[in-house]
């Protein structure tokens, strides 16, 4: 597997298990995708990256005694058959994993993980790779987050809202401003205006905490 990090920090975006749980993080790299605020643009490309098996990665990550991993990219389904493998050994090894994918391939059903889903909007140039259909496989376990970058990312968010509950995705959704961009308590305002009660607004509390990510301790790759 391409692989751009590992490291132990906070997670801070919304997932299963909440924001500020101790985890750690496999970054893979290579994405389809270039969404115009992309955050990892080192992760975009495979080459900025050690090659490690499913085994070796565990191997890796064993010893840090997680709880739960959270992998991400990149874009992790872009090696989806060895990221099932990788799941499926964390799950023998009683890890909990969320995945993050960029909603440009469809999930999996019956991997023993959850999952976070970007539903790219307009604002990110994005938009055009994205299919209520990927979306499918989501229950109330997971989240499909849309980043939002003005107003009419928001309206266009609620109405893809609407179109995969109709589908029977019972994901949770969670909205999201760009940052620096659109301004949260804005954001925060159209939520509360529209009674969205069972919505969450993510902010990433790792920018906010300044948090860096530590490249070191791969050791362990082939």
């Amino acid at each position: 597997m391409n692989v751009f990090s590992i490291f132990d920090s906070i997670d801070g975006e919304v997932n299963f298990h909440g924001q500020g749980h101790i985890t750690t993080f496999i970054r893979l790299s290579g994405c389809p995708l270039r969404c115009v605020y992309c955050d990892t643009l080192p992760a975009q490309v495979s080459e900025n990256s050690l090659t490690m098996t499913p085994r070796a990665i565990v191997a890796e990550i064993l010893p840090r005694k997680p709880f739960k991993v959270t992998i991400t990219g990149g874009e992790p389904l872009l090696q989806e058959a060895e990221l099932e493998e990788l799941v499926r050994l964390l799950w023998g090894h009683h890890v909990f994993a969320t995945i993050e994918t960029n909603g440009a391939f469809p999930i999996p059903s019956d991997w023993p993980c959850t999952w976070v889903a970007d539903y790219k909007l307009k604002g990110s140039g994005m938009g055009k790779h994205m299919s209520l259909k990927h979306f499918d496989a989501l229950n109330n376990d997971s989240f499909v987050k849309f980043v939002c970058a003005n107003r009419a990312d928001y309206e266009e968010a609620k109405a893809i809202g609407l179109k995969l509950r109709a589908r029977n995705c019972w994901a949770r959704f969670a909205f999201s401003p760009i940052m620096p961009g659109l301004d949260p308590v804005t954001l925060i305002s159209w939520v509360i205006a529209d009674k969205m009660t069972s919505a969450i607004v993510n902010v990433q509390i790792h920018k906010l905490l300044n948090l860096t990510e530590d490249r070191g301790g791969q050791t362990n790759h082939s």
